[in-house]
Parts: C-alpha cells; sequence; structure tokens
C-alpha cells in the first residue's frame, strides 16, 4: 500500500515554503518503474491539514 506520509510531507512543505498557492491539489505517481504503480491524490487546504487518498497494487 502507498504510504499517505508520502504525500502529506511534500504537500505541507509546498505549502509552507510559499512554492504553491493553497488551496491546491496535486497527484504523486510513484512505482511504474518496479512494476508497483500506485498514485496518490493530495488536497493542501489553505491551512489545516494534508489530506491524502489514492490507490496501489495488491502485494
Amino acid at each position: 500500500m502507498a504510504s499517505s506520509c508520502r504525500g502529506r510531507r511534500p504537500g505541507g512543505y509546498l505549502r509552507d515554503a510559499g512554492l504553491l498557492q493553497a488551496p491546491a491539489r496535486l497527484t504523486i505517481r510513484q512505482g511504474e518503474a518496479m512494476g508497483r504503480p500506485s498514485q496518490l491524490e493530495v488536497e493542501i487546504p489553505a491551512a489545516g491539514g494534508i489530506r491524502v487518498a489514492g490507490t496501489a497494487v495488491e502485494l
């Protein structure tokens, strides 16, 4: 399963560093080269917690 902390960290960093205009949404794709693709959808509000949802390949 894809780790939701992988989405929260860059989402919070980008917001706190002023590198994106919140609210925003990001899509993170990972694991394709290893044959275990997953996709994380990251919602970044102007304030408060980062929300992460997504899919993963069952092991």
